[in-house]
């Protein structure tokens, strides 16, 4: 006797969504009599139907009224806009999406562009922190001093192990920093003598303090004695 192997059963269909998000979901409705028997053919139009709409469903988002909201107005907005659409959306205020920014960062540098805000210390701030490799949530340890060594100097100085391209970030800091402005920047293991000499306010002070270099060579800035 020939071996008959039934099929699997199709999992069940997920219900329509509440809000009307998916777009199948209004062809589907205006089917009319002809949903009735859907069920019969295990819903073989309703599975047609997003089939048919699932190529249009990215557009369809952007495009649909919301509760308070009109259409295409989440695509200019960057806390709402979907990821896929922030390179789109960064164009319209100069800004360029680089490859180690998250998607939080991207958002942020749309909604207050650091190209328009140079000098202020939270650019600097967000700047140095940008690309930074650490655990998600965490924030790297940076350090940033304005008016040192002297004025007209900017001391910022982030770790070794956590900035992937020492490089790139002095050159994303200097663009941050105002334009009459020196940068005094290191991606450092640990201190070095101009950041020693940056903790105290005269020589004859850091000798008292400090018996040599290699009491401090393996410590971070905010480590020094004082």
């Amino acid at each position: 006797m020939p071996i008959v192997i039934d099929p699997p059963e199709a999992p069940p269909l997920p219900p329509p969504s509440e809000d009307a998000s998916e777009l199948w979901e209004l062809v589907y409705q205006r089917m009319g009599p002809f949903r009735e028997d859907d069920h019969l053919t295990g819903f073989q139009l309703r599975e047609a139907c997003e089939c048919l709409c699932a190529p249009y469903q990215d557009v369809y988002d952007l495009i649909r009224e919301r509760e308070g909201m009109k259409g295409w107005t989440i695509l200019f907005d960057p806390r709402l806009c979907p990821e896929k659409w922030l390179p789109y959306l960064a164009q319209f205020v100069g800004v360029q999406i680089q490859p180690q920014m998250t998607v939080a960062q991207i958002r942020a540098e749309i909604e207050r562009p650091t190209a328009w805000r140079r000098g202020e210390p939270e650019t600097i701030e967000l700047v140095a922190q940008r690309g930074q490799d650490v655990a998600e949530g965490e924030e790297a340890w940076i350090r940033i001093r304005p008016r040192t060594p002297s004025a007209g100097h900017t001391y910022i100085r982030t770790l070794l192990n956590e900035t992937p391209d020492p490089i790139r970030k002095e050159a994303e800091l200097r663009a941050a920093i105002p334009a009459w402005e020196l940068l005094d920047y290191e991606a450092i293991e640990g201190v070095s003598w101009a950041d020693v000499e940056a903790s105290w306010e005269g020589w004859g002070d850091l000798e008292e303090s400090v018996p040599g270099w290699e009491a401090v060579a393996d410590l971070l800035p905010d480590e020094l004695p004082e």
